[in-house]
């Protein structure tokens, strides 16, 4: 790491602004898995976090009286690891959803239409509220189907009403399948109970 001793210090500020925003990233994304029960991966996420962040710590203190750009790249990199942590943990879309639709005239469509887009354990519960009879079609799915289902109900009823709610726990019947674990990575997908 002697390298770091050569660096100037707009280099070290713009290598500190870009540690920061990975290690702030990674600790959105570890406590969006801590959120969800995925006990190994916020395990990994989180000596990485701490790595990172003791590595930056590190380069800051020595120099930190000498040079006041390394602070604003310090912070600017946390307030910028925010906003990118919250925008990859929304593409990846981790976790499982309650996804609760009113419709008027359309529960049977729907069903069916949502069953081939990714919809699990789809109910239909029959209701009235101040402008008739409704259904309410209520159904789990991953996050990273919401606007898949969304979109495939409201072609169906463009008037629809819908809530989405993420969901923590549940009970499994004993028709789902066991997870299969065949390579190392699934043991990240795996959900603990």
């Amino acid at each position: 790491m002697s390298f770091l001793l050569t660096l100037s210090p707009l280099q070290l500020g713009i290598l500190i602004f870009f540690l920061r925003i990975c290690d702030v990233s990674i600790g959105t994304l570890r406590m969006i898995a801590v959120v969800n029960g995925r006990i190994p991966l916020s395990v990994c996420l989180g000596f990485i976090e701490v790595f990172l962040w003791v590595f930056g710590v590190s380069q800051i203190l020595p120099r930190i009286a000498e040079h006041p750009l390394i602070i604003v790249a310090y912070a600017g990199g946390f307030a910028t690891g925010n906003a990118v942590g919250i925008a990859i943990e929304k593409r990846m879309a981790l976790g499982m959803v309650v996804i609760r639709i009113l419709t008027t005239n359309y529960g049977k469509d729907m069903h069916h239409s949502l069953a081939n887009v990714g919809a699990e354990q789809i109910t239909m519960f029959s209701g009235h509220n101040d402008t008739g009879v409704v259904t309410e079609v209520y159904m789990i799915a991953p996050r990273r189907k919401v606007a898949e289902i969304t979109r495939a109900a409201q072609q169906i009823d463009a008037n629809l009403f819908y809530t989405i709610e993420p969901l923590r726990q549940w009970s499994t019947r004993s028709s789902d399948r066991l997870p299969i674990t065949t390579n190392w990575r699934n043991i990240f997908r795996y959900k603990y109970k």
